[in-house]
């Protein structure tokens, strides 16, 4: 928070900055190779659908999300116009992807076509860019129907049936329903037609004035489990403690995920492995950690979430690498898993000013954090916290009250997201607010910290 030193003695090797004004830096072990686990098949449906240009709206309906290997899954793709009256469209050749299709001869007369590629990708160009993509049709000679120059169509009220003029005499050319349905559950290998490999699958659908979506299903071989290494669903946000009060039972630990995928999330946990048994197989630490989502509250693309536990028994070192496993299921009811190497992240506590006065922001002095509960400054104004004024604290050293300031907090605040929980400003950083993490200590008086950062080396 604009300080130039931190007071920490005993933790060692990570720092997460404050959410807040300034950069926000997310820990590697964020990164996660997922290896979804055996699915149970679904027939359940799933529509996408996003704007185009025009006032038209492309939609992509897929039979099934989930399908046994073999399985056939049937893509639509229908653009029709969302206003009341006809709707003249001049045609384009604003395509977001190259070389989309609805069969072996390309785009033919429709304006929209997809391509299926290897793995469960975003909406990331470069991604989709450098993505494998299904060969799905025999290479060769074929023979295509007559393509039109097509010049515009004109959209009927609320439909999908459009005249397509392409300077035919009479206009139109023809009057057609644009929607196009295909089939598959094949792709071409080498030199023969093979089922589709278990894995995930991202379908990229596309018309000519840019407007894109995506849309993933995954096919399912009983008892294999689904291999992808280069994509994120979720991201390890944070994994902290142990936090206040101290159960001498065993540490309190927050952790925070985030769905990183473009797919809501309705089922997740996790779960810490600490030692392993005498065949080398990690064993859990306690209970599972359970997240807040389900099919009616789920996860969505871009939010974080954080579970707390008291792990029972449990030993850990801080920044110290161990294997945490993270189930869950998309919606859609494809289930996932995943073992990421994680750490647990200590707190820093504010607490004032030492004689020596080096917690300097850039408009004077600051607070200081320390890596101890029992030296933190508590905050006896939770009810002020709690109001759009906030609570406004003094911070001072009875040996060195030249070097004191003020810290304003607002708690509860849950504007930067999971786990932050309040929001701060201080004298020493005027015009700056930071996210950061609040302790009750009872029903009047709270603690504020952030996660520790590591020692000064050497």
């Amino acid at each position: 928070m604009g300080r130039n030193c931190l007071v920490i003695a005993t933790v060692a090797a990570f720092v997460i900055l404050l959410v807040g004004t300034t950069l926000t830096l997310l820990p590697e072990h964020s990164t996660i190779p997922w290896v979804p686990r055996p699915m149970t098949n679904s027939t359940q449906s799933a529509q996408y659908s996003t704007g185009s240009a025009h006032a038209l709206i492309l939609t992509l309906t897929l039979n099934s999300s989930v399908l046994s290997q073999g399985q056939t899954v049937s893509l639509t793709i229908v653009e029709r116009n969302a206003l009341d009256g006809r709707n003249n469209v001049t045609s384009s050749s604003n395509w977001a992807f190259e070389e989309l299709g609805v069969g072996p001869c390309g785009s033919l007369n429709y304006h929209f076509g997809f391509e299926v590629l290897s793995g469960y990708y975003t909406s990331a160009f470069t991604e989709l860019d450098s993505a494998q993509k299904v060969q799905l049709y025999q290479p060769g000679a074929y023979f295509c129907p007559a393509m039109l120059n097509v010049a515009s169509y004109s959209f009927s009220p609320q439909s999908d049936q459009a005249d397509v003029m392409g300077g035919c005499d009479p206009e139109p050319c023809i009057t057609k329903q644009l929607n196009s349905t295909s089939t598959i559950k094949e792709y071409w290998n080498m030199n023969r037609f093979d089922v589709l490999p278990v894995g995930f699958y991202t379908v990229v659908v596309g018309d000519e004035w840019g407007a894109y979506l995506l849309a993933h299903f995954a096919v399912n071989a009983p008892g294999a489990p689904i291999r992808i290494n280069e994509t994120q669903l979720v991201q390890v946000v944070s994994t902290l403690g142990p936090i206040p009060p101290i159960n001498p039972g065993g540490p309190t630990v927050s952790i925070t995920l985030a769905n990183a995928g473009v797919t809501p999330i309705t089922y997740l946990t996790a779960t810490f492995h600490f030692s392993s048994n005498s065949s080398g197989i990690p064993t859990p630490a306690g209970p599972a950690f359970h997240f807040n989502v389900s099919t009616s509250s789920p996860l969505t693309p871009g939010q974080s979430i954080s579970s707390k536990e008291t792990l029972i028994g449990a030993g850990f070192s801080l920044f110290t690498s161990y294997p945490l496993t993270i189930n869950g299921t998309l919606e859609g009811g494809i289930p996932f898993t995943a073992t990421v190497q994680s750490w647990i992240n200590p707190l820093a506590y504010l607490e004032p000013n030492t004689a020596e006065g080096f917690c300097h922001g850039p408009t004077g002095y600051d607070s200081c954090v320390g890596d101890g509960f029992a030296s933190a400054e508590v905050f006896n104004c939770s009810s002020e916290a709690a109001t759009s004024s906030g609570c406004s604290w003094r911070l001072v050293e009875s040996a060195a009250p030249r070097y004191a300031s003020e810290v304003t907090v607002w708690y509860p605040y849950s504007g930067y997201g999971e786990p932050w929980n309040c929001m701060i400003t201080e004298s020493g950083d005027l015009g700056n607010y930071y996210g950061a993490y609040c302790i009750s200590t009872n029903a009047t008086a709270f603690v504020v910290s952030e996660p520790a950062p590591p020692p000064a080396a050497g």
